[in-house]
């Protein structure tokens, strides 16, 4: 169903491609800032719960699967946001923040948000 072509203008396009725009359009701009804080967050909580293991986490199945982690996945994540940070924000070596490397990934995770938050409104 979401990759059957619907007309689009002068071309056709897939209901999937259509909504992934139609919700980048929406975040506009701040979609690489609400990726940034995610990853943020995300890191913190795992290395609360990796270190401190509070009993609000380890009881609730979701925070569970969501922040408990390996200590290698772990430190994914921390790499992870510092990068996202340094992308976002212009910060280090052009290696890093170029729109051929970085770029190019917090343009895909705002990509792969778009079309999640699209298909959990359809799947609900």
């Amino acid at each position: 169903m979401f990759l059957v072509p619907i007309p689009q203008g002068e071309s056709f396009t897939t209901l999937l491609n259509f909504l992934k725009s139609w919700i980048k359009g929406l975040f506009g701009g701040s979609l690489s800032y609400i990726i940034v804080v995610i990853l943020i967050v995300s890191a913190i909580m795992s290395t609360y719960d990796y270190f401190a293991k509070p009993e609000w986490i380890r009881k609730n199945h979701y925070l569970t699967r969501a922040f408990t982690t390996t200590p290698l996945y772990l430190v994914s994540k921390i790499i992870g946001a510092v990068f996202a940070v340094m992308v976002v924000f212009n910060i280090g070596p052009e290696v890093i923040i170029s729109a051929d490397t970085g770029a190019t990934i917090v343009d895909l995770c705002g990509t792969l948000f778009c079309i999640v938050v699209a298909f959990s409104f359809i799947l609900f």
